[in-house]
């Protein structure tokens, strides 16, 4: 949404998602966003504002700059296409609703809809009060899948296509599903219409990166007719190991959520690089108790001290270099 600021990210918006969402959740909304804006270094809330769930440890796409591609590979203990647990699902839902949990991303890593509970976790969710429901990526919607999912109560959806035609988008995501995902976006579009929904709100995304450069105009054009926003976001190669850290780099993500991959084991942020910062286990301890441990406080304490351990250098150097 707009009050959401993304590093490295020029966001194209069309509405004011932030009302939409507020006349449909009021209160709990501005509560939930205000936590998510202070939550830093002056300010650790009591449980994680956001938590990232990895439904699947499996994706149809292998795209040239994800950690999925062979090439770019970052640990062996991926792709095993394991699922999320539904009974540790249900037990994290449970423990939010005591600790006001608002926001679940099901994108955080690979695609969800490998897993074939996904509209039932966002029906969980949705009881045990999560008003912001995202998905990210849904390469392989069917209509029946975009009801099923608008009916459960999805409350923000965004598709990355990251190309304008079909040639690019198989250089860029090695698949030629280019003309079945806008195909999709446009008949989520057209079926949230129909069913008169102002949720979820609509996204498509661009990760500009070699492949594709020099589209970015075009994209938006192409996608603006079917989206409620449109994201830019610049290309971080993630198969560069050389890189260092340029100058002093701030992240929130520690402070403000947790990402928790489909066998249970917890890290503390959304990136690429956090399956080699593991820092709990779900399945051994509460989600409080992994925020509020000794793990994740070196972390935080890593950057309040400017001194970025390995894992979180080797993330944001791309970030530092791209800006100076």
């Amino acid at each position: 949404m707009s009050n959401q600021s993304l590093p490295l990210t020029d966001r194209v918006e069309k509405k004011n998602i932030d009302e939409i969402f507020f006349k449909e959740f009021g209160q709990k909304y501005l509560d939930y966003r205000e936590n998510w804006k202070k939550s830093g270094k002056d300010f650790i809330p009591d449980f994680p504002v956001n938590l990232d769930i990895e439904c699947a440890d499996d994706c149809n796409y292998r795209c040239n700059f994800c950690y999925r591609n062979d090439n770019s590979k970052i640990s062996e203990d991926i792709n095993t296409g394991v699922r999320f647990d539904m009974d540790l699902y249900e037990k994290i839902l449970k423990e939010g609703k005591e600790n006001n949990l608002r926001a679940i991303n099901f994108g955080f890593s690979g695609e969800p809809l490998t897993n074939p509970n996904l509209a039932q976790m966002v029906r969980m969710a949705r009881k045990y009060g999560i008003i912001d429901v995202r998905i990210i990526n849904g390469g392989l919607l069917t209509q029946e899948k975009i009801e099923e999912l608008l009916k459960a109560g999805v409350t923000f959806f965004s598709l990355s296509i990251d190309a304008i035609d079909q040639e690019t988008y198989f250089k860029v995501k090695g698949s030629k599903l280019f003309h079945k995902v806008m195909e999709s976006l446009k008949s989520f579009y057209e079926t949230r219409k129909k069913m008169n929904m102002s949720l979820p709100a609509i996204r498509a995304s661009f990760y500009s990166n070699p492949e594709n450069n020099g589209q970015e105009e075009q994209f938006i054009k192409m996608v603006s007719p079917f989206t409620d926003f449109v994201d830019i976001q610049t290309f971080s190669d993630i198969k560069d190991k050389n890189r260092e850290l340029k100058r002093e780099y701030d992240c929130d993500m520690p402070f403000r959520r947790m990402g928790i991959f489909a066998n249970g084991k917890v890290c503390p942020c959304c990136s690429f690089y956090s399956k080699l910062l593991i820092v709990g286990d779900a399945n051994k301890n509460t989600i409080k108790e992994i925020w509020n441990s000794q793990a994740v406080k070196a972390v935080r304490d890593s950057f309040i001290n400017n001194k970025p351990n390995e894992i979180c250098v080797r993330c944001l150097s791309a970030v530092c270099s791209k800006e100076e």
